[in-house]
């Protein structure tokens, strides 16, 4: 699809037989492969039904007890900041009991999809309201916290490539310098 475009492009179904059976043997209609044909037929050809969680208040989210969580993060997490609605995953999380693989994704996804001033404070605050997963918690935080240094470390041999083969060094001296390969040294010039 185009960016930009509205509409989709109508999306030709075709399949190719070459199988021992000749003519084809079987059905090309895919309503022939379900049991309720007319509850299939309907269900394809009208609306497809919509959640629009960003109408639904928050109160009333909260409310829907197992998805709760989810629903509250996904509705908020590219309209608040992260820290301001820290209670509410605390609270929800604490209501549910997630696994810790559970609420490792969750937070995995808060810290790479939300937005907020100070991740720190989000870390920190959410680590008191859960001492069970303050472990979780802190190893995720280190975690990113590591990842952001080496894109900076990676970042600044990057930019000092770059600024060396500007000043005309050689680029035998560059790499050795920066220890980038041939292929990252060869992006430089794309960028």
């Amino acid at each position: 699809m185009q960016q930009g475009s509205q509409t989709l492009p109508i999306v030709v179904p075709l399949l190719f037989y070459r199988g021992k059976k000749s003519p084809y043997p079987f059905t090309t209609d895919i309503i022939d492969c379900f049991e309720n044909k007319k509850l299939a037929q309907e269900t394809f050809l009208k609306p497809y039904p919509l959640i629009d969680i960003t109408i639904i208040p928050d109160e009333e989210l909260r409310q829907h007890d197992g998805l709760a969580i989810l629903e509250l993060v996904q509705k908020n997490i590219h309209r608040r900041d992260a820290l301001e609605f820290v209670k509410d995953i605390a609270l929800q999380v604490a209501k549910q009991f997630l696994s810790h693989e559970q609420f490792n994704s969750l937070l995995y996804y808060v810290s790479q999809e939300g937005e907020s001033k100070n991740f720190d404070q989000f870390y920190l605050s959410l680590a008191e309201a859960l001492p069970n997963y303050r472990a979780d918690i802190m190893t995720l935080a280190q975690q990113l916290e590591q990842k952001g240094l080496q894109r900076g470390h990676e970042k600044a041999r990057h930019e000092m490539a770059k600024n060396l083969l500007a000043e005309g060094f050689s680029l035998d001296l560059v790499k050795k310098v920066t220890r980038l390969s041939d292929l990252d040294l060869s992006k430089l010039d794309k960028d």
